[in-house]
């Protein structure tokens, strides 16, 4: 819902429920707790998973105006970013 990426260059499959499934079970295959195989997601899932178990509170913190802002449509103005200033 985020104007991150232009809508004339999206998919259909751009950010499908299976997609976000998929990466949330990437970044949950490593978590030390998990028993199973990881799967091949990135450095970057493992990057995301640390932030999340060395700071709940601050990546809360950071969620919460996020998500508001998204519900509430004030996110929805924001200008197209390039991937390349990503």
């Amino acid at each position: 819902m985020l104007p991150i990426h232009p809508e004339d260059s999206r998919s259909e499959t751009f950010r499908n429920p299976n997609g976000v499934a998929r990466k949330t079970f990437d970044i949950a295959t490593r978590h030390p707790d998990y028993r199973g195989k990881q799967t091949n997601g990135g450095t970057l899932d493992t990057e995301v998973l640390q932030d999340f178990l060395h700071g709940p509170a601050a990546m809360a913190d950071a969620a919460r105006p996020i998500h508001s802002g998204i519900a509430t449509g004030d996110l929805g103005d924001l200008p197209v970013i390039a991937d390349d200033e990503l």
